[in-house]
């Protein structure tokens, strides 16, 4: 998780601030639209994993909501922060991450790789979780490249080489961390990760 964010820090580190408010990254999604999106589902871990330590069982993704709800889930990730100023997007971004590695570097070894030890992780470990965050990270990186790549073809390229990501234990059930692995980080140049508004009307099917 810590290698794919460095690399995503790097993509960033190319970007004016200018740069970063442009629409068109993915769909119509600007570079910001995409790092609150991943900032959002981070924050998303500490309410599971406080509710885990009290015992109980949350609702993941969210009360009422499955993971066919993700169109959903996204356009109100997009309409709570498509407003917000950069400055502030930027910082939570950084910080919820720099909580989220503090947190679960503080686990015990059998509290981050034992399958099924949290209710949150839906018999999966937070190992696992930490993967399919790692590849959302892995996934923005790649865009942003992609991105500037067009705009600037004989400057910017790939950072590819030796991305990868673990594999998720086979005790994660296809529809609950593997499905959002997927569907975040193969789909997200889809409808599942579009902002939606009025003024946006235009989008493109999910990517098989």
């Amino acid at each position: 998780m810590r290698t794919e964010r460095r690399r995503l820090e790097a993509a960033l580190a190319r970007l004016s601030p200018e740069d970063m408010l442009i629409p068109g990254v993915v769909n119509q999604s600007s570079v910001k639209d995409i790092i609150a999106h991943i900032m959002e589902w981070e924050a998303m871990f500490f309410p599971w994993y406080e509710a885990s330590l009290r015992g109980e069982t949350p609702e993941v993704p969210g009360p009422g909501l499955t993971w066919k709800d993700l169109d959903g889930i996204n356009q109100r990730i997009y309409e709570k922060h498509c407003a917000r100023p950069l400055e502030e997007i930027l910082a939570d971004f950084r910080a919820v991450h720099q909580r989220l590695e503090d947190t679960v570097n503080a686990m015990n070894p059998d509290q981050r790789a034992t399958p099924g030890y949290f209710t949150f992780t839906c018999g999966g470990s937070v190992i696992d979780w930490m993967n399919a965050y790692a590849a959302h990270d892995m996934w923005a990186k790649k865009k942003i490249l992609a991105w500037l790549k067009k705009r600037q073809p004989a400057v910017i390229g790939f950072v590819g080489q030796g991305d990868r990501v673990l594999a998720a234990s086979p005790a994660v059930q296809p529809d609950t961390l593997l499905c959002w692995h997927r569907n975040m980080s193969h789909r997200y140049g889809g409808a599942n990760h579009s902002p939606r508004s009025a003024s946006r009307t235009s989008h493109l099917k999910p990517s098989s």
